[in-house]
Protein backbone atom coordinates (compact mmCIF):
# COMPACT_ATOMS: atom_id res chain seq x y z
CA UNK A 1 0.00 0.00 0.00
CA UNK A 2 1.52 3.10 -0.99
CA UNK A 3 2.13 5.83 1.69
CA UNK A 4 -0.57 8.26 0.10
CA UNK A 5 -3.16 5.40 0.94
CA UNK A 6 -2.25 4.45 4.18
CA UNK A 7 -4.45 7.53 5.73
CA UNK A 8 -7.73 7.36 4.22
CA UNK A 9 -10.87 6.71 5.74
CA UNK A 10 -14.03 4.79 5.24
CA UNK A 11 -17.50 5.52 7.01
CA UNK A 12 -19.85 1.96 7.31
CA UNK A 13 -23.29 1.55 8.12
CA UNK A 14 -26.46 -0.60 8.15
CA UNK A 15 -30.18 0.78 7.45
CA UNK A 16 -32.29 1.68 10.17
CA UNK A 17 -35.13 -0.77 8.90
CA UNK A 18 -35.32 -4.14 9.65
CA UNK A 19 -36.76 -5.90 7.04
CA UNK A 20 -33.94 -4.00 5.26
CA UNK A 21 -30.38 -3.97 6.41
CA UNK A 22 -28.61 -2.21 3.44
CA UNK A 23 -25.24 -2.07 4.20
CA UNK A 24 -23.38 0.69 2.85
CA UNK A 25 -19.93 1.83 2.65
CA UNK A 26 -18.75 5.40 1.99
CA UNK A 27 -14.88 5.82 0.97
CA UNK A 28 -12.52 7.87 -1.05
CA UNK A 29 -10.92 6.22 -4.76
CA UNK A 30 -7.40 5.46 -3.89
CA UNK A 31 -6.48 8.06 -6.50
CA UNK A 32 -8.29 10.68 -4.78
CA UNK A 33 -6.46 13.87 -3.74
CA UNK A 34 -8.15 14.33 -0.77
CA UNK A 35 -10.05 12.30 1.70
CA UNK A 36 -13.52 12.18 3.03
CA UNK A 37 -14.41 15.10 5.34
CA UNK A 38 -12.41 15.42 8.50
CA UNK A 39 -14.14 16.27 12.00
CA UNK A 40 -13.50 19.62 11.67
CA UNK A 41 -15.76 20.24 8.36
CA UNK A 42 -17.97 17.18 8.62
CA UNK A 43 -21.24 19.02 9.85
CA UNK A 44 -21.01 20.69 6.81
CA UNK A 45 -20.09 18.49 4.27
CA UNK A 46 -21.67 15.55 5.18
CA UNK A 47 -25.10 17.30 5.31
CA UNK A 48 -25.26 17.58 2.37
CA UNK A 49 -24.75 14.76 0.77
CA UNK A 50 -26.99 12.80 -0.54
CA UNK A 51 -25.02 9.19 0.79
CA UNK A 52 -25.78 10.55 4.39
CA UNK A 53 -29.57 11.37 4.47
CA UNK A 54 -31.15 8.00 3.65
CA UNK A 55 -31.07 4.35 2.43
CA UNK A 56 -30.52 4.38 -1.09
CA UNK A 57 -32.82 0.78 -0.88
CA UNK A 58 -35.69 1.42 0.92
CA UNK A 59 -35.30 5.20 1.65
CA UNK A 60 -34.64 4.57 6.00
CA UNK A 61 -32.29 6.60 7.81
CA UNK A 62 -28.88 4.56 7.82
CA UNK A 63 -27.59 3.69 11.40
CA UNK A 64 -23.46 4.97 10.82
CA UNK A 65 -21.16 2.23 12.49
CA UNK A 66 -18.05 3.70 12.57
CA UNK A 67 -15.29 4.09 10.83
CA UNK A 68 -12.13 2.12 9.25
CA UNK A 69 -9.37 2.33 6.62
CA UNK A 70 -11.06 1.49 3.34
CA UNK A 71 -8.28 -1.76 3.12
CA UNK A 72 -10.08 -3.09 5.99
CA UNK A 73 -13.46 -3.36 4.95
CA UNK A 74 -12.75 -3.47 0.79
CA UNK A 75 -10.79 -6.06 -0.85
CA UNK A 76 -8.17 -5.38 -3.09
CA UNK A 77 -8.12 -1.37 -2.57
Amino acid sequence: MSAEREWRTAHWGTCSDQDCLCSMIIYPHPDAQRDLPDDENEDEEWDTSPFFISCPVCGSSMDWGGTDHPADLLRSY
